[in-house]
C-alpha cells in the first residue's frame, strides 16, 4: 500500500472492525481512543445475525472470528433465537423464530465483543489510548496538489494521515469542519448510556409517543418507572411485572429522545458542497464517517451492530480506491 495511511479516532465496535479489517488487507492504520487502555465499562447485550457474522468474517481472521462465535449465546444460556411480538394483552401475535427469512441472532455483552475486536489492533501497537480528539485540518503538499489529514489532539500532539475516519459515536466532533472553517458548533458529547450487566438478568425499553408524553425535558419527570407504569396502565399484568423489576434503584433508568436517520446518497459531498458556496472543505473526501457518527442506531436486537459490520466490511474491502487515485 506504500504510504497510504488510515487514522480512526474512537476504538468502539465500528472503529475496532474497520482497523482489523483495514491490517489484515495490508493497510498502515492507527486507532486513536479517548479512554485509556487502563478504564474497565460495562456494557448491554447486543445481539448478532448472519449478517453481523458475515461482516465479522470480512474483517476478521479465522482465529479472530472462532474467539467471538465461542462467546456468542454464552449471556443469554441460548443459541440463535428470534424474538416475538406480544400485543398489550401479552398474546403472542407473531412468533419471529417461524419466519424461515428473518435472521435468528445470538447474545454476546458488547464490551466484551469491543475487547475481542481490539485485542489484535492493540497487540500490533496500532492503538494510542487516552488521546482526545480536538479537530482536523486539509494540509496541501506543495504544488503538486497533494494533501494530507493532519489530525489534532487536546494533548497538543498531531498525526498525518490520508484518510480520516470518524468512529467516535454519537457526538462525535470529527463530523464538523476543520477548526478554520467552523462558524457556531455545538460540540458537547451525549452521555454513554452504559450500565452493569452484572446486576441485571435484562433490560426493558419502552417507547412513548411524544404527544402522550406532558414533560417539555426529560429531567422533569419527577418518577420515571412510575411514568412507564402509567402509560402501560392498562395492559397485561406481566408488562407491569417487567417494568417493576429493580424497584428502588430508579438511577438506572434511562430516558432519552429517540432520533432517526436516513441514508446518505451517493453524492452526499457534492450536495453539501454546492449547499455552501461550494466550500471544498464541505464533505471533505478524506474524512469518512462510520457507525453513530453518522446515523444514530439503537442497541435493540442486532440492527445497529449488522449496519456497523456492513460499513467496516465495505470500507476495508476496498472503497479507499477512488480517494487513492
Amino acid at each position: 500500500m506504500g504510504n497510504f495511511r488510515v487514522c480512526i479516532v474512537g476504538g468502539g465496535l465500528a472503529g475496532s472492525l474497520l482497523a482489523n479489517g483495514l491490517i489484515n488487507n495490508g493497510v498502515d492504520t492507527i486507532v486513536f481512543e479517548r479512554d485509556e487502555e487502563s478504564l474497565k465499562r460495562e456494557g448491554y447485550q447486543i445481539r448478532l445475525g448472519d449478517p453481523a457474522l458475515t461482516g465479522l468474517a470480512s474483517c476478521l481472521t479465522e482465529s479472530q472470528l472462532e474467539s467471538i462465535v465461542q462467546r456468542l449465546g454464552r449471556y443469554s444460556g441460548s443459541s440463535k433465537t428470534a424474538p416475538s411480538i406480544c400485543n398489550t394483552k401479552f398474546q403472542t401475535i407473531l412468533d419471529l423464530s417461524a419466519l424461515p427469512t428473518y435472521s435468528k441472532s445470538s447474545a454476546i455483552n458488547r464490551v466484551v465483543l469491543r475487547d475481542l475486536l481490539l485485542e489484535p489492533v492493540v497487540a500490533k501497537g496500532k492503538v494510542k489510548f487516552g488521546k482526545q480528539f480536538s479537530h482536523y485540518e486539509i494540509v496541501e503538499n506543495g504544488t503538486g496538489g497533494s494533501e494530507n489529514v493532519k489530525v489534532n489532539f487536546k494533548d497538543g500532539s498531531s498525526e498525518y494521515c490520508d484518510i480520516l475516519v470518524a468512529a467516535d459515536g454519537s457526538g462525535s466532533k470529527v463530523i464538523y469542519l476543520p477548526a478554520s472553517q467552523q462558524k457556531r458548533v455545538n460540540q458537547q458529547q451525549d452521555d454513554d448510556f452504559d450500565f452493569d450487566e452484572n446486576q441485571a438478568s435484562f433490560y426493558w425499553g419502552l417507547s412513548v409517543p411524544r404527544e402522550l408524553c406532558p414533560f417539555e425535558d426529560t429531567y422533569d419527570i419527577p418518577d420515571r418507572r412510575q411514568f412507564c407504569l402509567d402509560i402501560v396502565r392498562d395492559w397485561a399484568p406481566e408488562y407491569h411485572v417487567m417494568l417493576s423489576a429493580g424497584a428502588g434503584d430508579e438511577d438506572n433508568i434511562t430516558v432519552t429522545m429517540l432520533r432517526a436517520s436516513t441514508k446518505l446518497p451517493k453524492n452526499w459531498r457534492q450536495r453539501l458542497q454546492a449547499q455552501n458556496d461550494n466550500n471544498p472543505e464541505e464533505g471533505h473526501p478524506r474524512v469518512w464517517l462510520v457507525g453513530d457518527a453518522v446515523h444514530a442506531m439503537q442497541p435493540n436486537r442486532q440492527v445497529g451492530f449488522t449496519i456497523y459490520m456492513q460499513e467496516s466490511t465495505n470500507k476495508a474491502q476496498g472503497e479507499w480506491a477512488e480517494t487513492k487515485r
